[in-house]
């Protein structure tokens, strides 16, 4: 989970040094631009499924 967050935390903009719980806001700065978003866990498949 602590890679997923780092991916989560990457995908709002967030920079590393405002990574801690001293530097929680409870928002996001204003106009901030985002990329494009990415999956943070892999898509599951039903084994079954894709037989």
């Amino acid at each position: 989970m602590p890679g997923t967050m780092d991916k989560l935390l990457t995908q709002l903009g967030v920079e590393q040094e405002q990574r801690s719980f001293a530097a929680l806001s409870g928002k996001l700065a204003d106009g901030l631009a985002l990329p494009a978003p990415q999956g943070l866990f892999p898509r599951y498949v039903d084994p079954e499924a894709a037989a």
